[in-house]
């Protein structure tokens, strides 16, 4: 059977933000699929197992993985959950990284595979902890950079003097917590993307 670690990138300490609009999508995901997220403390994450029907593929393990942890060192957790699949799952292509993106107009969805991190320390930090784990890549090895990313929208600043370090950090607006709520029609698009993915990984 097909398996796949999908994971929500995103700064768990502020959970609603523009930068965790990851995690917020994983939540909504966990819902829409009944998975049930419990704390691993060995992984420093929420995670949870569970096998759906995907349209044009069949029956499909997903793992969603929810790190604890800041942006920026969410790496690790992911791999570490990585490590636990199966040799022939167990590489950087049965990944599927949620993350948020300042280059795509918000409530924007757009799936991308492998390639460099485009200034997403977050990204960076899945490139880096793939490095780490190479060895363990079922032949032939992969890049550490050939994994999925499902890129969600959250625009720019209106005012270029404006940091985007406070923006990132900016609680979202209603209407986007509810476009990628259960239900809502943003995750719905994450759906559709995630069966793209996984349907074209499958041939």
């Amino acid at each position: 059977m097909v398996r796949f670690l999908i994971a929500g990138l995103g700064n768990y300490p502020y959970p609603t933000t523009r930068h965790s609009v990851g995690q917020v999508v994983l939540d909504s995901l966990a819902g829409k699929w009944n998975v049930s997220l419990g704390y691993q403390r060995k992984h420093d994450s929420w995670l949870g197992s569970k096998t759906i029907d995907i349209p044009g593929t069949g029956p499909v393990e997903v793992t969603l993985v929810k790190p604890k942890l800041l942006m920026n060192t969410s790496g690790p957790a992911i791999t570490s959950v990585l490590k636990t699949f199966p040799p022939e799952h167990r590489t950087p292509r049965n990944v599927i990284i949620l993350q948020d993106s300042l280059s795509h107009q918000p409530l924007a969805v757009s799936a991308k595979f492998g390639g460099s991190a485009n200034g997403h320390n977050g990204v960076r930090s899945v490139i880096s902890s793939m490095g780490n784990m190479a060895s363990q890549f079922s032949t032939p090895r992969p890049a550490n950079d050939e994994f999925y990313r499902i890129r969600l929208g959250i625009g720019r600043p209106v005012h270029k003097a404006a940091d985007v370090a406070d923006y990132v950090l900016g609680p979202l607006s209603r209407e986007e917590l509810d476009w990628w709520a259960y239900g809502g029609e943003g995750l719905n698009k994450v759906v559709a993307a995630l069966e793209g993915i996984i349907n074209k990984a499958a041939l």
